[in-house]
């Protein structure tokens, strides 16, 4: 199993994307030693254009590093990795399932969002959970 990074943002104008290839270079790196796994690069755009699957993909990580039995978190990363190669489809990701671990924390990242509207005294219309 190879692990999938984004390669270093050329751009640095572009501060968002940066900001996120950047951490996601890292926990990639922290990640891929726990595991003793290798590491190869892929331009950004990848995880931009699977941007749902990027999050999940992040999720996985951060589980990754802190769990005992990584069978399941490596599952995952390697059907997220084959959709960053376009071996399969998105969709086909998608109806593999998610597993709870990476439901949880798409809920809090839903929360986070529903707070931050919140703050900023707006409404929130639906309170998104993926349970």
């Amino acid at each position: 199993m190879k692990l999938i990074m984004p390669k270093t943002v050329p751009n640095q104008d572009m501060v968002t994307t940066t900001l996120f290839s950047e951490s996601l270079r890292n926990s990639v790196r922290q990640t891929a030693s726990r595991l003793d796994v290798a590491v190869e690069e892929l331009d950004p755009e990848v995880f931009m254009k699977y941007a749902f699957i990027a999050e999940g993909y992040a999720i996985a990580l951060s589980y990754a590093r802190y769990v005992d039995d990584v069978t399941e978190a490596k599952r995952y990363l390697e059907g997220c990795c084959q959709v960053f190669r376009e071996e399969i489809t998105e969709m086909e990701m998608v109806d593999r399932g998610l597993p709870e671990f990476v439901k949880v924390g798409y809920d809090k990242l839903l929360q986070s969002i529903a707070d931050e509207i919140g703050r900023r005294g707006l409404t929130v219309v639906h309170s998104a959970t993926l349970h």
